[in-house]
């Protein structure tokens, strides 16, 4: 079974392959300055040779969310990464994989961001150490093995989390 979580952003997306329970291949995106966000996204991922993204079967999205009285969102902002959002669903390669586009708080509740990744990291079998209002791994040699700075794992767990919860829908 192969789970593909998308944490789209206008700045760094991140992609998570989950393929039998396990972490199989994780990718980061950032926008280039020169581009629109989606288009930056859709560039820097058609240059990629993922074999998984013809053989998912799930396909996680996570949307977008006002979270009303509290939210300090710019409208067009949000309408720039619901576009980021929708270009992610032409990953969908094959006609029976399962789409989801689950809400924030459809896939972690309300639990805080820290706790949450951190429970997220444990479950895929990595150490987290919690900083700056996200976690990473904790082991220098799991942020060596992949190759992706402390900053982007806020993305990156949020990304794992998303495809486990894929996981989680489609038994």
């Amino acid at each position: 079974m192969i789970s593909l979580g998308i944490d789209p952003d206008l700045k760094t997306s991140a992609f998570a392959w989950i393929v039998d329970g396990e972490v199989q291949a994780l990718q980061v995106v950032k926008a280039e300055k020169s581009k629109t966000p989606v288009v930056s996204m859709v560039d820097a991922l058609w240059k990629q040779p993922w074999k998984y993204w013809v053989n998912q079967n799930i396909l996680v999205v996570e949307s977008q969310q006002i979270y009303q009285g509290t939210s300090s969102a710019v409208p067009q902002h949000l309408i720039r990464l619901a576009q980021v959002a929708g270009a992610c669903l032409m990953f969908q390669r094959n006609s029976k994989t399962r789409v989801f586009l689950p809400l924030p708080s459809q896939w972690k509740g309300s639990v805080p961001k820290e706790i949450h990744q951190a429970r997220v990291l444990r479950k895929v079998g990595i150490e987290p150490k919690k900083g700056a209002g996200y976690c990473y791994p904790a082991d220098p040699k799991v942020l060596k093995r992949w190759g992706f700075p402390k900053g982007s794992w806020k993305h990156l767990s949020d990304a794992i989390g998303l495809a486990l919860w894929g996981l989680e829908q489609d038994t």
